[in-house]
Formats: C-alpha cells, structure tokens, sequence
C-alpha cells in the first residue's frame, strides 16, 4: 500500500463517486503494477507423458459386452 499525507486525502473527500471514478482512471495508467505483485508467475511446466493407453489400446466397456451377445 502506497501512503499519502493526510492533507492530500482531502482532495478526495470534496468529490462524489462519478468524479472520484473519473480522478481514478486518469491515474490508473500511471500506476506500475508490476510493483505491486506478490508472486512472479513461474513457467508452465511441461505436461507428463502417458503410461496408459499409449498406442489406443483402450477399449470401452460398451463395447466388450456388446460383443459378448
């Protein structure tokens, strides 16, 4: 959290929501977010490979007992 004087804050007390809103997106783009990350987000990590059914061997179970009749 960044801190301001206390006689700075009285600056926005004297505005309504509209323009409390509209003072707020003129300084949004000033504003360096990357400072205020808590975590850099790290790389994706690469996916597994597959054990099971590697070559499509899977069979559904519909599929058996349909053959059995």
């Amino acid at each position: 959290m960044v801190a301001i004087p206390r006689q700075d804050w009285r600056i926005f007390r004297a505005l309504n929501a509209k323009q409390l809103a509209d003072v707020l997106t003129e300084l949004a783009p000033y504003v360096n977010l990357r400072r205020y990350q808590k975590h850099p987000r790290g790389l994706k990590q690469a996916r597994t490979q597959r054990t099971a059914y590697k070559n499509g061997n899977h069979v559904s179970t519909a599929k058996m007992l349909a053959k059995r009749i």
